[in-house]
């Protein structure tokens, strides 16, 4: 009887993680992601409202380190003089993360679908004129480039509009090292 019992647990847990979807699968897709990254070349959008990622984009240097565990994203970013050491869910359920200056607070929804991992941010304290960036990562077929493009919705313009003012942030584009 006992065996009998064990046996139906174990057909039907098997059924259950089968009929989710969300197995190993999802997390091996996620993690092609890790690794240690150096920001190799900035692209201009063309036809867009390119917002500056620095002053000299060409002498910007910002290297990551991603690590992933189940459905959390460690990333650990440097650029000189700041770093930062954000942790995403990957399943959707949002967290707070610092900026790189001290007190910022960054509310994100994070999410991994086709293959992407497309992070929504919002900056904390600032009420309906807060700052909304979504930052879409995506990697090239062989793994080695990780290309970041980042949108920007301005909140006062979206309340004073009836909708935000839409700008691009140059793509980013990281070679594996």
């Amino acid at each position: 009887m006992t065996s009998k019992l064990l046996r139906l647990v174990l057909v039907y847990s098997a059924l259950v993680v089968s009929a989710s979807g969300q197995g190993d699968a999802a997390d091996s897709d996620a993690s092609r992601f890790a690794g240690k990254w150096v920001l190799a070349e900035v692209r201009q959008i063309p036809g867009k409202r390119n917002l500056p990622l620095s002053r000299d984009d060409s002498k910007l240097k910002i290297e990551m380190d991603i690590r992933v565990s189940g459905n959390e994203l460690y990333v650990d970013e440097k650029s000189d003089p700041y770093s930062r050491s954000p942790k995403y869910f990957l399943d959707g359920r949002g967290e707070k993360n610092p900026g790189f200056t001290a007190g910022f607070v960054y509310e994100t929804v994070t999410k991994f679908s086709n293959g992407k991992i497309v992070i929504e941010r919002r900056l904390e304290g600032f009420g309906p004129d807060s700052q909304v960036d979504e930052q879409e990562w995506s990697l090239s077929p062989d793994g080695k480039q990780l290309e970041i493009l980042t949108r920007t919705t301005n909140g006062r313009s979206r309340v004073m509009a009836g909708r935000g003012i839409e700008t691009a942030r140059p793509t980013q584009i990281f070679k594996r090292i």
